[in-house]
């Protein structure tokens, strides 16, 4: 809970110099004559708390108007306690120069923390203070009693705005006002979405017909590329059968050599000559040697007998036996070897030809038993069969002109088939359909040019639509539920406040749905509006509701509620058992209990000052007398 500590002024509007020390608990009575400085003490803690003035001149917001005339500055030195801190707060203002703040703030068992910079002591205060701004302490515990006065004078909707603004709810109201989303809104929404969608209709349709087209080209390009395809592939085939024919007229070349009967009777009769001429050759060998070794011994007899002619002719023999014999042998040879490699090519050529004829089969894949006339003949009809479709695939593309290009722009090749061109004609018709329809509600064809510019206008549109609807929602909740907190609770405290300030005539009030306020009568048997009553009656009931609001209206849920409460001048229009009922509120009844320190402005003598515990009285800008410490110790 916030409560004032101590106050020292100097040269702030009418007030030369106080000091006052204030009580941690208790009434204070604060007294005096006209002008004499009584209300200004409540505008100086203003000043030092939130630095601005309650009332400046001209309504302006210069501080200058709040330096006592005569003067060049003017200084309020504030302390006061919340929780277990305590916050000392000076200000200076000083003409032709920027005002200078200072603020304190010591935690109990820590190192006191000082700020100079006039914002940032303003942001702390508040801060320190649980968020209680200016507004808030206004409308909680600082009383006048003209303030409701005029309530129920009002027009109903002024009723609900001056208590709104009581409740510190008028600017939520007015925001509240700001986002209502009107008919006017909802249906500028709707034409904006048709003019985007009239919009993106038309431009897609644009863009599909050139699809279309496009598609049409790629698909007949798509299928003239089949058909070169196709004859590409016939001539590949056809290829590859004028290669089988001659291939099949090749193996039956080969096999007609290969069962040619003279061929291989040459090979045998060379084979068997080989075999002959192996055979004969030993026998000259032995008939050679034989004869040989005949005449050897008749040489050797005839050299032996002693007859030189008869060696001779031995001899003479001998050298043409061995002569005849080496040639016999040397040509045999030879006639042998000339068979061989006869026989050996034709060997080899035969291989050959059984070779090209096995390898031919196996390239035709025919089998060895295959009829090669046959395979030929179904050959020459496959030719003629791929000649007359080449013919006609080359007969189709020359009767089939191109339509358009039909290319890719980045040259990627593209698969297209009957069904997507079929697809994409369907969604057309439908675009044509659309633009169609909006046509009706659409005529300014100006903000069709753009249809991403207005489909982000719509969107934009819509968002804050929504943003509204849920903001204003949101600011209707709000708004209620702080009114339904309040007015049952000022309900209540006035039910208690009411029979004090009327001597027990009137005991319960409410507050109607147009925010009068009725009051039981019990001689009535109802509820009787205020305005049937006398002006002292009114001016308590007034009073009465003030003091149930400034209650029922204590920020606490900003995590820190005032402890002091100001009243000024309320006891005007009061009688002396009245007034009574008010100072025994104030200084023992439930207002005590409530607030500790509670200050009640007043100049009236219907009431004895010994009542409050605590008296101050003001002089020409001075403290005249007081019962209050004077000496506030500033740090």
């Amino acid at each position: 809970m916030i409560t004032l500590d101590w106050l020292a002024v100097t040269t702030f509007k009418s007030l030369r110099e106080i000091r006052i020390q204030f009580p941690a608990s208790g009434a204070v009575l604060i007294e005096g004559a006209n002008e004499s400085g009584k209300s200004t003490l409540f505008e100086c803690i203003y000043f030092g708390l939130y630095g601005t003035g309650l009332v400046t001149e001209d309504n302006r917001r210069s501080l200058e108007s709040l330096i006592m005339y005569g003067e060049e500055s003017a200084r309020v030195c504030l302390g006061l306690r919340t929780g277990d801190q305590t916050l000392e707060i000076t200000r200076t203002i000083r003409r032709g120069k920027p005002t200078t703040a200072s603020l304190s703030v010591t935690t109990v068992g820590a190192v006191p923390e000082r700020i100079t910079a006039v914002r940032e002591v303003n942001r702390r205060i508040i801060e320190e203070l649980g968020g209680l701004d200016g507004t808030a302490l206004l409308n909680s515990c600082f009383v006048e009693q003209k303030r409701l006065g005029k309530l129920e004078e009002l027009a109903a909707g002024e009723r609900r705005d001056s208590l709104l603004r009581i409740l510190n709810l008028d600017k939520l109201s007015q925001l509240e006002n700001q986002y209502r989303v009107r008919q006017a809104d909802e249906v500028a929404v709707r034409q904006l979405a048709d003019q985007a969608a009239a919009a993106r209709a038309r431009h897609e349709e644009a863009v599909l017909r050139a699809q279309v087209t496009q598609l049409r080209a790629a698909l007949d390009r798509q299928n003239r590329g089949l058909k070169l395809e196709a004859a590409n592939r016939r001539v590949v085939e056809l290829r590859a059968i004028t290669d089988s024919i001659a291939r099949l007229e090749r193996l039956r070349h080969v096999d007609a050599q290969r069962g040619a009967a003279p061929r291989r009777a040459d090979l045998q009769e060379r084979q068997r000559e080989v075999g002959v001429l192996l055979g004969r050759r030993p026998r000259i060998i032995v008939v050679g040697l034989a004869g040989v070794a005949v005449l050897l011994l008749a040489t050797l007899g005839a050299l032996a007998a002693g007859s030189p002619v008869a060696a001779f002719a031995a001899g003479t023999l001998l050298l043409g036996l061995s002569a005849v014999v080496i040639y016999t042998l040397v040509r045999t040879s030879s006639r042998i070897e000339t068979a061989r490699a006869e026989s050996l090519q034709l060997s080899r050529a035969v291989r050959q030809a059984d070779l090209e004829s096995e390898r031919l089969r196996v390239e035709l894949g025919l089998a060895p038993e295959a009829d090669i006339e046959h395979a030929l003949g179904a050959a020459n009809r496959a030719q003629g069969a791929a000649e007359h479709e080449l013919a006609q695939l080359r007969n189709d593309l020359a009767a089939s002109p191109l339509i358009g290009d039909g290319g890719d722009p980045e040259g990627k090749a593209v698969t297209v088939t009957a069904e997507t061109l079929e697809a994409a004609e369907e969604r057309l018709r439908e675009l044509v359909a659309q633009v169609r329809h909006l046509s009706v509600t659409v005529r300014d064809p100006e903000p069709l040019a753009d249809a991403e510019h207005l489909e982000r206008e719509h969107a934009r549109a819509l968002r804050d639509l929504e943003v509204r609807r849920h903001a204003g929602e949101i600011l209707a909740e709000a708004r209620w539920r702080m009114v339904d907190r309040v007015l049952p609770e000022t309900e209540r405290n006035m039910s208690m406040i009411l029979p004090l300030l009327t001597a027990g005539r009137y005991f319960h009030a409410r507050i109607t749905e147009d925010y009068r306020i009725d009051l039981w009568d019990e001689a009535a048997g109802r509820y009787v509006g205020k305005n049937v009553y006398s002006g002292g009656t009114k001016d308590q009931i007034s009073l009465a509701l003030r003091l149930a609001f400034a209650i029922a209206s204590l920020p606490q849920e900003m995590g820190s509620s005032p402890g002091f409460l100001f009243m000024d001048e309320p006891l005007s229009s009061f009688d002396e058992e009245r007034t009574g009922a008010l100072v025994e509120l104030i200084t023992r009844g439930e207002l005590a209990a409530i607030f500790p320190q509670i200050f009640l402005i007043s100049h009236s003598r219907s009431f004895d000052p010994g009542s409050f515990p605590f008296v101050l009285r003001m002089e020409n800008g001075g403290i005249g007398y007081t019962t209050l410490g004077q000496d506030p110790v500033l740090r």
